[in-house]
């Protein structure tokens, strides 16, 4: 996973034409459902520690891993609200307050 993350990271940074410690990194990461097994809580940590060593690695300065619906109120320039996430198989309601 880490050498596929890795090659991702670098493809990103080639095509962007950055270099890799010049820039911080923002990571949107799924939000955890009341319902998920404990398989698939590790497989969410075991993922963003695969996704931070890949990029510490590569010398990016910083990143900040934040959950999708904190994103979504950030881009409507809002600091707290209600984010419905309706997807795949999954819809979300997340409440969000300062």
């Amino acid at each position: 996973m880490y050498t596929r993350l890795r090659q991702f990271f670098s493809t990103i940074y080639s095509r962007m034409q950055v270099r890799a410690p010049s820039q911080p990194v923002v990571v949107s990461i799924p939000i955890l459902h009341y319902d998920d097994t404990e398989s698939a809580k590790a497989s969410r940590w075991q993922l963003k520690e695969a996704i931070y060593t890949a990029l510490f690695n590569m010398n990016v300065p910083a990143v900040c891993a934040i959950n999708q619906a904190t994103l979504a109120l950030y881009a409507a320039r809002r600091t707290s609200g209600i984010v419905v996430n309706i997807g795949f198989q999954v819809t979300s309601v997340v409440p969000s307050k300062e």
